[in-house]
């Protein structure tokens, strides 16, 4: 039977050989810090340093000297809503800027659909959809005519 205090002093002994090896291997590999004194300048590698303040330097204006301007803010992440649809014909339409591709469907009802890219929407979600040749034939048929003069190869009305 192993007395428990004799165990514990074993792997106590053990632990501390075990610490003295690796304090030994480790301390190869360290350099010796310079010997510093007050007044010495030193780089320092601010990635963790956190201070209150902004490390640039920046101007300072007086309050009395800051004008009020009429012109409005744009924030750079702010997006312009798109333009208002365009009536035509008693039908509301949004402008197409391109056509861009074509394919055939054969899913839906409609088997031809276009990709368009739309006048003013810009840096959205909604710049390019595939829509159904039906939906854009009559109020953009220069737009299908340039895209085929353009890809005579691509699906067209012919299909």
């Amino acid at each position: 039977m192993v007395n428990l205090h004799d165990l514990h002093e074993y792997l106590r002994d053990t632990i501390s050989a075990a610490q003295e090896r690796y304090k030994e291997t480790a301390d190869n590999v360290r350099k010796t810090a310079p010997p510093l004194s007050v007044g010495d300048k030193v780089f320092v590698h601010a990635k963790f340093l956190n201070t209150p303040h902004s490390p640039s330097a920046f101007p300072l204006t007086s309050a009395a000297r800051i004008r009020y301007s009429m012109s409005r803010h744009s924030s750079p992440e702010r997006v312009e809503p798109p333009p208002l649809p365009v009536e035509v014909d008693g039908e509301i339409q949004h402008e197409i800027k391109a056509i861009l591709d074509s394919k055939l469907d054969r899913r839906y009802r409609v088997k031809l659909c276009y990709w368009v890219e739309w006048l003013g929407y810009e840096g959205t979600d909604k710049q390019y959809t595939w829509v159904g040749a039906n939906d854009i034939q009559e109020y953009a048929p220069e737009a299908i005519q340039q895209f085929h003069l353009w890809y005579p190869n691509k699906p067209g009305p012919d299909y």
